[in-house]
């Protein structure tokens, strides 16, 4: 079950070294009344997974360490009905698009991430989780 904060709001976890994108990444969806955890890495991420359940799980591929493909297999592994956005810099984004879907992400967006198709992304994910929810509990 995704956890709520006491204000009601759902928590998304942020994978990536970057802490430019973090921190940007922070204020976007705390704009947008979300919470959220940061890890700077894999390791971190998997340690906060193992406390908490976000709504969803949001990475960046190039990390150092466990890469974010990585990162999605276990992920997809230990806690599969958790959703997974990938997200890349890299050149090579139809290659990791593709990549990522074969391994289970939810979606694959490139950087610079367009902000208004990410919380868009989100709110599918949100809404779908509230049905699920809601249909357990009939």
């Amino acid at each position: 079950m995704v956890q709520r904060t006491p204000r009601g709001k759902v928590t998304v976890l942020i994978v990536d070294d970057d802490e430019h994108i973090c921190s940007m990444l922070e204020n976007l969806l705390d704009h947008w009344e979300y919470q959220t955890i940061v890890a700077c890495g894999a390791r971190e991420a998997l340690e906060i997974l193992r406390k908490e359940t976000p709504l969803v799980v949001l990475s960046d591929i190039e990390m150092p360490g466990t890469n974010g493909f990585q990162l999605l297999q276990i992920i997809k592994q230990r806690y599969p009905k958790v959703p997974v956005i990938m997200m890349s810099g890299r050149g090579t984004a139809e290659e990791d698009a593709k990549r990522s879907l074969e391994l289970g992400a939810f979606k694959f967006i490139p950087k610079p991430l367009d902000l208004k198709y990410l919380i868009q992304v989100l709110s599918v994910i949100e809404v779908c989780s509230r049905l699920e929810q809601r249909n357990k509990s009939r």
